[in-house]
């Protein structure tokens, strides 16, 4: 599924980072996912890395909000190559 808008506007809302309601779609999407990749990409490099903290801190990071996604990079700037979609009709904040 598809994550809207209003998905991404609950993330932020959860991790408490400003937004405006006029910011367009792509706008609050890229806020939204960099703040995501970092968390994850500072988890994977605190607990050290290797397949078993990738798995700890993808499941504390995204599965448990019902987020999915393929890859992700942690090099340069940390990011999501490929989308993100939802597991499940709504998100768990």
């Amino acid at each position: 599924m598809k994550i809207l808008k209003k998905d991404y506007i609950k993330i932020l809302k959860y991790y408490k980072k400003p937004y405006q309601n006029t910011d367009s779609y792509a706008n609050i999407k890229k806020r939204a996912e960099d703040l995501m990749a970092g968390k994850l990409c500072r988890c994977i490099k605190t607990l050290g890395e290797s397949k078993q903290t990738i798995g700890i801190c993808t499941n504390s990071i995204l599965k448990k909000k019902n987020i999915s996604s393929n890859k992700f990079t942690c090099k340069k700037k940390p990011r999501f190559r490929g989308k993100l979609s939802k597991t499940k009709r709504n998100l768990k904040l």
